[in-house]
């Protein structure tokens, strides 16, 4: 049953692995990781179930079967399972991949590639089993009758493909370095946590008998004496060592989704406005008055670092996007915002006229006033009033029913003194005189002295001025640092937009007005800004699924199903051992009994060497993560679909590595206590009879 669970479990991992890497355009070297654990398990338990077949075997041996009949005796059990459990699996695996290709929005047939690799597999399994078939039967007779199995002298090739497997894992670690194959660093998780347990292995045999206590010294004699403890470790360390390093790599890349999708969406919903960045901000402004929902930005890409910048109405921040980008990596600059937003703003006008109120004039004479600004529409317009009398003059103003910004108001003609110039609620120019002559610059709005404010990457060089939203060179002072920024990612500048509207006269061709919209935007304000001119939104939502459809996103999924498969792997090999273990645990038991030992101190020692067990995986399993996580991760391509974001840098999650190591720790205790004390409850000492006959 354990060799058939574990070609089920190999088989219907790899099919499906290597159907959906066909198709979805990951890398199928994912598949190769489940292979080698199964090999390694499937070597372990065909030598455990032929040798627990030896008495057969060896009367067989006494009767004059030998050569191929004999391996054929011995092994073909285990040939017809394997055929069985790969068929299975291998259904079973096309199958699974049909559902995961179906959830990628992918189509999937069966190919080629998955019968190869069901073939290759069955082809492998049954090599193996009849090369340890054969080298378990060539044992004398003696070992082969014995009821207490000894470790036996180790074979040259079976210590060349030890030793070949620890090589493998320090040259895949290395390679994964500097080699440009993509498929080692796929594989190399794989190998260096097959060669930590071979490792581990090796060191169990060198277990000194420890202690005068039952349990010490029982679990020290047999872990010096019997190989199956030790091969049992090395496959539990090597699946925590692997589960560790893949949910880790899972965890940091799907964090990295989240910082991306954040800060390329900008926000929850982002409407983009075609008519330039002030229709953007008269429209947020239009639609929320409060600045409750909305928050204009412009984001203007370059390919020179140092040019590419965004402006954000920092005003809104904190209330709109302060929370959604609160965990990601350009929330310092949530920080400087009340900085950035001690700015003046621009000098906004929502009327279709505009009145001057002229308080002395010469009769018979005629002034000028005109006033420029760049309207809603995106272009420059100048209204001219003429005064020719005092009191209120009142012309057009052009396509301001949004919002208009005032770039400059132009006094010229006769004499004349203004009481003001107003347009609706809004007062453009104060009481102010003009003398006959040429044309007088009464206001030039975004003239004020100093430096604007602004915030950069980390070690992003810029220079000491920046080009605005039109594209004028603006004088900027640097408040801060931070590690990325809104729409652009890891390289670019984050400024003021109120600030630099302040007498701009357009938006360059690059920039990409938005509005940036809360979840939980009214749908009433919402339909007020796309009346005012936006466009179709784009939501968080669709960007983080589109990289969560990446080939490497998809190919963090499968990863992790490998590393489910791995652990089933494992936790069959353990099964598997400890079923074994029934008639030689009955038999010590009885034995100990037999000596005078009371059944409570059997359980005791035997609860006390599922402990030691547990201990030794929780030890080297942690150690072993927590030495080859980060070098086994940092080759690794474990995340795409936006070049500009920040660069992922693996690191070591405590919680992620605890909750691994201690798990399998624990999930061995509990088995190995339920089991171990199982078989000594009806073990008496005259049972020792029955073993004997």
């Amino acid at each position: 049953m354990a060799t058939l669970a574990l070609a089920f479990v190999v088989a219907a991992g790899a099919v499906a692995v290597v159907g959906v890497s066909r198709v979805g355009g990951t890398p199928g070297a994912v598949a190769a990781m489940l292979a080698l654990y199964g090999a390694v398990a499937l070597a372990e338990q065909s030598a455990r179930t032929i040798v627990d077949r030896s008495h057969d075997v060896a009367l067989a041996r006494l009767r004059g079967l030998s050569g191929p009949r004999l391996v054929t005796f011995a092994a073909g059990p285990l040939l017809a399972v394997g055929l069985v459990g790969i068929a299975a699996g291998s259904l079973v695996g096309v199958w699974l991949a049909h559902r995961i290709a179906g959830d990628w929005n992918v189509h999937c047939s069966l190919g080629t590639r998955e019968v190869v690799v069901a073939v290759a597999i069955l082809v492998g399994a049954w090599v193996t089993i009849a090369l340890v078939a054969t080298a378990v039967i060539r044992r004398s007779l003696v070992d082969a009758l014995s009821v207490h199995p000894r470790r036996q002298p180790t074979s040259w090739i079976t210590l060349f493909l030890e030793l070949l497997v620890v090589a493998a894992a320090c040259l895949a670690v290395y390679e994964a370095h500097r080699s440009e194959a993509g498929w080692v660093p796929t594989v190399a998780p794989a190998l260096v946590a097959l060669g930590a347990g071979q490792l581990v292995m090796w060191l169990l045999t060198l277990t000194p008998r420890l202690g005068r206590r039952l349990g010490l010294s029982l679990a020290s004699r047999r872990l010096r004496r019997d190989p199956d403890p030790g091969s049992v470790v090395r496959v539990l360390v090597a699946a925590a060592v692997l589960l560790a390093v893949t949910l880790t790599g899972g965890r940091a890349a799907a964090d990295w989704r989240d910082d991306a999708g954040r800060l390329r969406a900008g926000g929850p919903i982002a409407v983009p406005f075609e008519k330039g960045a002030l229709r953007a901000y008269a429209a947020a402004h239009a639609a929320d008055p409060q600045g409750r929902w909305l928050m204009a930005a412009v984001p203007i890409d370059d390919l020179d670092p140092s040019a590419r910048r965004v402006f954000v109405d920092s005003d809104r921040w904190d209330a709109v996007v302060g929370d959604f980008v609160g965990t990601t990596s350009v929330a310092g600059a949530s920080a400087h915002m009340g900085a950035l937003a001690d700015q003046p703003d621009p000098l906004m006008v929502r009327s279709d006229s505009l009145d001057v109120d002229v308080t002395s004039i010469r009769p018979k004479t005629t002034g000028t006033v005109s006033v420029t600004l760049l309207t809603d529409l995106g272009y420059l317009k100048t209204a001219r009033i003429q005064v020719t009398h005092t009191g209120s003059s009142t012309g057009p103003v052009g396509p301001c029913a949004i919002g208009c910004s005032v770039v400059s108001v132009d006094l010229g003609g006769a004499a004349f003194h203004l009481g003001q110039v107003s347009a609706g609620p809004t007062r453009i120019l104060g009481a102010t005189s003009h003398a006959a002559g040429r044309t007088e610059h009464a206001l030039t709005v975004g003239q004020e002295p100093g430096e604007e404010a602004a915030l950069t990457t980390s070690g992003l060089e810029i220079h000491a001025n920046l080009d605005g939203i039109d594209g004028k060179a603006l004088p900027i002072h640097v408040l801060g640092s931070v590690p990325a920024i809104p729409f652009l990612g890891r390289a670019g500048s984050l400024l003021d937009l109120g600030r630099v509207l302040r007498g701009a006269v357009g938006t360059v061709a690059g920039a990409r007005p938005v509005v940036i919209a809360r979840a939980d935007t009214p749908s009433s304000v919402l339909a007020r800004l796309h009346r005012d001119g936006g466009g179709k939104p784009m939501t968080y939502a669709a960007i983080a699924d589109q990289l969560d459809h990446t080939p490497e996103a998809r190919a963090d999924s499968l990863a992790l199903l490998v590393a489910i498969g791995v652990g089933l792997v494992a936790l069959t090999h353990l099964l598997a051992w400890l079923a074994g273990q029934a008639r030689r645990r009955r038999a010590e038991v009885a034995g100990l009994r037999a000596a005078g030992v009371r059944p409570t101190s059997v359980r005791g020692a035997y609860l006390a060497e599922a402990a030691i067990l547990a201990v030794i995986v929780l030890v080297t399993a942690a150690a072993t993560a927590v030495a080859t996580t980060v070098p086994l991760l940092t080759p690794m391509e474990l995340v795409g679909g936006w070049a500009e974001a920040p660069v992922l840098h693996p690191a070591i999650r405590p919680f992620t590595l605890a909750s691994v190591v201690i798990g399998v720790a624990v999930v061995t205790a509990l088995i190995c206590a339920a089991v171990f004390t199982r078989f000594g409850r009806g073990a008496r000492p005259g049972s020792l009879r029955a073993v004997d006959r």
